[in-house]
């Protein structure tokens, strides 16, 4: 993800053929044995790049580091580069529409997806309407839309959360008198 195209030049290199483009120059050079394997090398290091950018908090880079990242994202689309990248995450949720109809799952959340049975893994034909599950899945960072779901396995249905029963037992208190004795000091 480049902010503005660039010139790449091939030249001999040390393993056969090199790869480089001056903006991107010392960091980003790829070589093989061929002007495909050369640009390939070049490819991953700049993914490589982004990968361990992205993994540290610019807070604990030191200022070296700093003016390199700097540097290279002048020419480098991070926001553009993350808006594309699908997010890995386990989510849980239910089937509230299965076989025949439409597949769709109630997520924790409450956002309802319908599922095309073709990003799912065999397993998902199993379940049925009602049937707790957990996914991991590849899911499209600006839409929220699943893209790929890697395993599916059913679970035991969450009960209530905690948050929601904090708040039904404090509405069910008519006076403090409800409340359990603690004789704890609150004030430490």
């Amino acid at each position: 993800m480049l902010k503005s195209p660039v010139i790449g030049v091939f030249q001999r290199g040390a393993k056969g053929i090199a790869f480089r483009v001056d903006e991107l120059l010392p960091h980003f050079v790829g070589e093989g044995a061929t002007a495909e394997g050369a640009y390939r090398e070049w490819c991953e290091n700049v993914h490589v790049f982004i990968q361990r950018m992205r993994a540290v908090s610019p807070s604990l880079r030191n200022e070296n580091e700093s003016v390199q990242v700097n540097m290279r994202c002048s020419y480098i689309d991070i926001y553009n580069y993350e808006r594309t990248q699908p997010i890995k995450i386990c989510r849980r949720g239910a089937a509230t529409s299965s076989w025949p109809h439409p597949w769709r799952i109630t997520w924790a959340d409450g956002s309802v997806e319908e599922i095309a049975l073709d990003i799912m893994p065999d397993e998902f034909g199993a379940f049925e309407t009602g049937d707790a599950l957990e996914a991991t899945l590849d899911q499209n960072p600006v839409s929220g839309k699943t893209l790929y779901v890697f395993s599916v396995k059913p679970i035991v249905p969450d009960g209530p959360s905690y948050e929601a029963g904090a708040i039904e037992f404090w509405r069910s208190l008519t006076q403090t008198e409800d409340l359990p004795e603690s004789h704890r000091d609150w004030t430490k």
